[in-house]
């Protein structure tokens, strides 16, 4: 079945001719009036932000239509933009889908297997049309000396197995219902190694996400394109304007 699937894929991805689009993809974390702190941002000012975007001709996409775009030559459209929520804050589940909704957008939350449905993070059951969920690890966000999915102490042999475990038990978590969980992973604190993109790889992640400052520049017809992909973060205090000018130079390229 895998070889059968290997060789569908390689024989789209040969028929695809190649074509580049630069995504930038925004990194919030929290939409909360009660949270402090650098990394929430206030509903009034999360709107603000998708009001400047909608009103810059900005159209929302998510992880499965970039892997549709790379693996099977569908279409983006005018000027992408892709907007992913760190964690699985209750904040994002509450007030983000519902202004993002308004605006006709569409959200990509990675959640924290862990800690889903408790402690602050949303639970995995009705959620919004328009949230896509993808993974931020089971277990490794928060693991004693461990940076991200980096752990200098640890031998080859035990990290794959923590990693594989990890992964495991956050599709077990996701289920079904939440396919992107099982494909798409953004790295806890954007951490990451050789060995790590080695071993997330071989168990089926197709898009692997860290917090490197950049525009993602996706390729139909590589999915190499879709590895370790940059983000641009957006603070507390950003405005719409310091925000609209921070991918501003996609538009002119």
């Amino acid at each position: 079945m895998k070889r059968m699937f290997a060789g569908i894929v390689c024989a789209v991805l040969f028929a695809v001719p190649c074509r580049a689009e630069r995504v930038p993809i925004l990194m919030y974390h929290d939409i909360s009036e009660a949270r402090t702190g650098d990394y929430s941002v206030t509903p009034v000012r999360f709107e603000e932000h998708l009001a400047a975007l909608e009103n810059a001709g900005y159209h929302t996409v998510t992880f499965a239509d970039l892997m549709d775009y790379v693996y099977f030559g569908g279409n983006l459209p005018d000027s992408p933009v892709l907007l992913t929520f760190d964690d699985g804050y209750d904040g994002v589940f509450a007030s983000a889908a519902e202004i993002a909704a308004r605006h006709g957008m569409t959200l990509s939350c990675a959640v924290i297997g862990s800690l889903v449905g408790q402690n602050g993070h949303f639970p995995l059951t009705g959620v919004p049309d328009n949230m896509e969920i993808v993974s931020h690890t089971f277990a490794l966000h928060d693991r004693p000396g461990w940076d991200g999915a980096v752990c200098p102490d640890a031998d080859l042999l035990r990290y794959e197995q923590i990693l594989t475990e990890d992964a495991e038990a956050m599709r077990q978590t996701c289920g079904e219902a939440f396919p992107c969980a099982a494909s798409v992973l953004i790295y806890p604190h954007g951490r990451f190694s050789a060995e790590s993109e080695r071993v997330f790889r071989s168990l089926g992640y197709t898009v692997t996400v860290t917090c490197g400052t950049g525009i993602a520049d996706v390729r139909r017809g590589e999915p190499e394109s879709l590895y370790t992909l940059p983000r641009i973060s957006v603070w507390q205090n950003t405005t719409a304007e310091e925000l609209m000018s921070a991918i501003a130079y996609k538009k002119g390229s």
